[in-house]
């Protein structure tokens, strides 16, 4: 059987209208309320009566005070006999904290009616939201359902790293990391509860990851510490061979024990396509940069700005710099003017060409440009017209070497400007 509760309030002093409406609102201010859930709810008519209290007034028909109180606010329906006061007592922008029950799990938890009145998304109760604890309670139908101890994946949980973090204390939905431990291997492992529950394990065994213990013998086995090569890698690059994956895919500074000049490779291709150092194999390159070395060039190969990238964002690099002249060689093979297998079409790796180009000059660099046939043959006077161009220029400029109308193309793109 429902509670009924009865409020009696002292009636505020009004002036009727008539000697009828006089007699009416003194009935009104004794009311017996139906209640919902043990809480009061108001379903009587209201009156426009002559307000002007600043306060709400104790006039349950007054219609003005009803309407600033949080009893017109559905949220009313959830109020807890818990508060010493009634909605009609609370104005809904008041800041006092209040007590509410939730219709959908068994918690109460406590709310400003000025934070409902301000919110446009209302969530209501922070247990079924996700923005207050869990309770502890094995029982509850939200909290424990809905906790990371329900998961298959809260077996692997590292009491040791997690601290006092346990995991009844936190949703299967949450994206706050936490430590678990890889039944198949001896490593703890950072994840997201989300990440856990739907499957996803350690990163170590996934081959994602390494770890940086010395004595791990099978994160070792998995990097490039382990292959033959890494006695070369050189000491420029910003990580350890310990640090990468034998296979993989980004580009690494290694020291060529036979010309010893630095070059990038990716261990990947080291360790399936057993390539090497390319200056080794195109012996051009290595010819032009001992030629440099012997007219005592401060010269460096194989250089990267970050000012001279594609559109697409990959690095152009340029063959040969000497800096302290400002000053770029450039050496060009058959691919850059007619279609070599498994290169470029000449129309892009000319655009690329042309791009450097403009960067170098806007960046202060002059640019010479030679044939590799030239000085692979040891023709066109190669070695002179080089040595007569290599100096400091007033303006930056483009040189072209050459005894034919290889370049045609190039100086017609540099002059039409099409970057």
């Amino acid at each position: 059987m429902k509670k009924k509760i009865v409020i009696r309030l002292k009636t505020s002093p009004i002036i009727p209208t008539n000697q009828e409406q006089s007699i009416r609102i003194q009935k009104e201010n004794t009311l017996q309320l139906k209640t919902h859930n043990n809480v009061p709810i108001f379903d009587h008519e209201l009156l426009e009566i002559p307000c002007t209290s600043h306060y709400l007034c104790d006039n349950l028909s007054c219609k003005r005070c009803y309407e600033r109180s949080f009893c017109s606010k559905a949220r009313s329906r959830d109020w807890s006999m818990e508060n010493p006061l009634q909605p009609r007592q609370i104005t809904r922008s008041s800041g006092q904290p209040i007590w509410f029950n939730c219709p959908k799990c068994p918690h109460k938890y406590k709310q400003c009616p000025s934070s409902i009145e301000a919110s446009t998304r209302n969530r209501g109760c922070p247990y079924c939201n996700g923005n207050q604890a869990r309770c502890r309670d094995v029982r509850c139908p939200v909290c424990h359902q809905d906790t990371f101890a329900t998961s298959a994946a809260s077996q692997f949980w590292s009491p040791s790293k997690n601290g006092k973090l346990r995991p009844e204390d936190i949703a299967r939905s949450g994206t706050k990391e936490i430590w678990l431990f890889c039944p198949n291997c001896p490593h703890h492992y950072l994840t997201t509860p989300n990440q856990a529950d739907r499957g996803r394990r350690c990163p170590y065994c996934a081959g994602k990851k390494l770890c940086d213990e010395v004595n791990c013998t099978i994160c070792f086995q998995k990097s490039f510490t382990n292959h033959e090569k890494a006695k070369y890698w050189s000491p420029k690059n910003d990580c350890t061979p310990r640090q990468v994956f034998l296979n993989s895919n980004d580009k690494y500074l290694f020291n060529c024990p036979t010309c010893h000049l630095d070059f990038r490779m990716t261990p990947d291709n080291i360790c399936q396509l057993h390539t090497w150092c390319p200056y080794c194999l195109n012996k051009t390159e290595l010819k032009l940069y001992d030629w440099l070395l012997s007219i005592k060039m401060s010269v460096v190969h194989s250089v990267r700005y970050d000012w001279c990238r594609s559109e697409k964002g990959f690095y152009l690099p340029f063959d040969f710099v000497i800096e302290d002249l400002k000053l770029i060689i450039e050496l060009d093979g058959p691919q850059h003017f007619r279609q070599i297998k498994d290169w470029l079409i000449p129309e892009e790796t000319q655009a690329n060409d042309v791009i450097k180009m403009h960067k170098a000059l806007q960046r202060g660099y002059s640019c010479i440009r030679l044939l590799q046939s030239d000085v692979w043959h040891d023709k066109n006077d190669w070695q002179s017209k080089l040595l007569t161009a290599i100096h400091v220029y007033e303006f930056p400029t483009v040189i072209f070497i050459n005894h034919e109308k290889e370049y045609d193309v190039y100086r017609q793109l540099m002059n039409n400007d099409k970057i």
